[in-house]
C-alpha cells in the first residue's frame, strides 16, 4: 500500500478483516506514520509478519514481489504511483477520486489498458 494515512489504514484493515491477505509492504513519506501503520498491520494480519516499509513508492515498486498495489495517497498523488505500478506489471486499486483532473485520470486509464491491468 502506498499512503498510510487514515483512509489507507481503514481500507487496508477492512480488507484484512474480509480476506486472507498478506500485507508485504507499506509506503509513506511520513516515517512515523509508516512505522505505526506497519505495527498495526503486524498485529492484525494472521501471519503476524511485519510488512517491509518504504519512504518512496518507486523503491516499493522496484522491490517487486507484489500481487496488487493499493494507492491511498492524497488525491493529487494518485496518478504517479498508479502509473508506475501498472507499468511494472502490478494490478492496482486506487482510492477515489482517481485524480485531480480528467487528463490525469485518462493517463492512468491509458497506462492500465496498455499494460493489461
Amino acid at each position: 500500500m502506498v499512503g498510510c494515512g487514515w483512509y489507507g489504514k481503514c481500507d487496508l484493515l477492512q480488507l484484512i478483516n474480509i480476506e486472507p491477505v498478506e500485507v508485504v509492504a507499506l509506503c509513506d513519506v511520513d516515517s512515523k506514520l509508516l512505522s505505526e501503520a506497519a505495527d498495526l498491520v503486524q498485529s492484525r494480519q494472521a501471519s503476524g509478519n511485519r510488512p517491509k516499509t518504504y519512504g518512496n513508492y518507486e523503491d516499493l515498486i522496484a522491490a517487486g514481489g507484489l500481487d496488487i498495489v493499493m494507492v491511498e495517497t492524497p488525491d493529487h498523488w494518485h496518478a504517479l504511483p498508479m502509473i508506475a505500478a501498472v507499468n511494472a506489471g502490478f494490478d492496482v486499486w486506487v482510492q477515489k477520486p482517481t485524480s485531480v483532473d480528467v487528463a490525469e485520470s485518462k493517463a492512468m486509464l491509458d497506462a492500465a489498458r496498455a499494460n493489461g491491468r
